[in-house]
């Protein structure tokens, strides 16, 4: 009886350990992955993962078909040397560092034909100018086909057994890890953090801003499918660029503060215009739309861009009219002014389009006509700029404009901003994209539109807006 009842206890007691093994083990992943994983990404990473895969993969197969594709292959679209310097072991071989060194080249040589393009040098002579565009870009083409097929080579040589990128679990691991890093530099703004999660896959360590021209479309990608599939828990653990953050009350004297050090003449004439159109509109962070126009004028009420916009705001005349502001300078020949740089732009368009037809037999011919065409393109530009520059001569001199009148300026401009605020629900990004690009645009790209002027233009204005938010902050 001694002898079974031992035996139970030893059975008893071998249970208990390994029970308390596989706990500690237990506690130890759950420990590692907490540190790993803080629970925002966690939470959030099988929407982020998917979307960012699915972009991916389009991106990859659009690269292959236009001649952009650089040796990047697998869930994360990266290229080898980045992916090394990432931690990963890849393969490379001399037919992918000639494509990087043919790459470079190719770059120079399109570079130089646009300088070519361009140049209005009258000393040299036009056999020269159609000679080199001709030359140059026949080494960028060719330098093309080149790259094309030895990228093709070593795309057949690529395995899971020799790069990581082929193996969706360490890729998978690390696009966790970029983007736990990625949302703690930008302090979990998510846009800001997938702008960022891209430019360290892509290698750039430079860029001023995270979210930017060449990455907008990833981000707006991305972050519209987090938006559609996650919870509002989930949501609310990442700054989403929405007005539920930090919002600052009208009636308080905190944004005050922040207008009478940024626009003391205008400060008492923004307080006026809140209190008035208080619950008339949709409600608009007063230090929001201060950064707003810092952006626009720097808080010159007599301020006119090289197109036209004009006053605190930079209203266009259309846009003012449709606004309902009834005393616009509008001269007949400011509708001509715009006509010369949208034919600039579709004559350089068409310039372009004439040098991918070159080749050996008619390269000379189409190099005399690209260049005839930017050199039209240039011409243009300098008409639609020559009148611009009247218009703003003028509107700054003895005409009047109800743009220009500060009161009415910053009025006009709330209300706008705030129409846009409403309209996209709240979403900050999207209503200075929409203040700057149109809305239209905005639906167009489903986000932010990828124009360097609208993501610089929402870039520097959050950046203001958030300095003014510390600024409070700190006091």
């Amino acid at each position: 009886m001694e002898i079974k009842n031992t035996e139970i206890e030893k059975g008893i007691n071998l249970t208990m350990k390994i029970f308390q093994i596989l706990l500690r083990y237990a506690l130890l992943w759950l420990i590692l992955l907490t540190l790993y994983f803080p629970m925002p990404s966690r939470a959030a990473y099988p929407v982020l993962h998917d979307y960012i895969i699915t972009y991916n993969q389009k991106d990859l197969e659009q690269s292959l078909n236009d001649d952009t594709y650089q040796g990047e292959v697998g869930i994360l679209r990266i290229r080898p040397d980045i992916a090394g310097d990432l931690g990963m072991k890849i393969f490379m071989d001399q037919d992918y560092l000639d494509s990087r060194i043919l790459f470079k080249k190719s770059e120079a040589a399109l570079k130089k034909v646009e300088a070519l393009l361009k140049s209005e040098d009258k000393e040299l002579s036009s056999e020269y100018y159609t000679k080199n565009i001709l030359e140059s870009y026949l080494i960028y083409k060719n330098n093309l086909e080149l790259i094309r097929t030895k990228l093709a080579v070593y795309r057949t040589k690529i395995a899971p057994e020799n790069d990581e990128r082929m193996n969706d679990v360490v890729s998978t691991n690390l696009m966790a890890r970029l983007l736990e890093e990625s949302f703690k530099r930008q302090d979990y703004r998510l846009r800001d953090a997938l702008g960022d999660f891209y430019n360290v896959c892509h290698g750039v360590i430079d860029a001023v801003f995270p979210v930017t021209k060449e990455n907008v479309k990833f981000v707006n990608h991305v972050y519209n499918g987090f938006i559609q599939h996650s919870s509002r828990e989930i949501m609310k653990t990442f700054n989403l660029d929405h007005d539920v953050g930090y919002k600052v009350d009208f009636k308080t004297s905190n944004w005050k503060r922040v207008a009478e050090n940024e626009m003391p003449k205008l400060a008492s004439n923004l307080e006026i215009v809140f209190k008035r159109l208080e619950g008339k509109i949709y409600n608009v962070d007063p230090l929001l739309f201060i950064a707003l126009l810092k952006k626009e004028s720097s808080f010159n009420p007599k301020a006119v861009s090289s197109v036209g916009a004009a006053g605190l705001a930079q209203f266009m005349p259309k846009t003012a009219q449709g606004m309902g502001m009834k005393n616009i300078y509008m001269p007949d020949y400011f509708n001509e002014a715009g006509s010369f740089l949208a034919r600039e732009r579709r004559v350089r368009r068409e310039a372009f389009a004439i040098l991918e037809q070159i080749d050996e037999e008619n390269g000379l011919e189409n190099s005399a006509r690209a260049r005839e065409k930017m050199q039209i393109a240039l011409a243009l530009r300098k008409e639609g700029i020559n009148l611009f520059s009247r218009y703003k001569k003028e509107l700054q001199g003895d005409y009047s404009d109800d743009r220009l009148q500060p009161d009415l300026s910053i009025e006009y401009g709330i209300k706008y901003f705030s129409s846009l605020m409403k309209s996209q629900k709240g979403d900050i990004s999207l209503a200075l994209a929409s203040y700057n690009a149109g809305q239209s645009r905005v639906r167009d790209y489903k986000g932010i539109p990828p124009y360097e002027e609208t993501v610089g233009y929402r870039n520097k204005v959050l950046m203001f807006y958030r300095e003014y938010i510390a600024m409070l902050k700190a006091e």
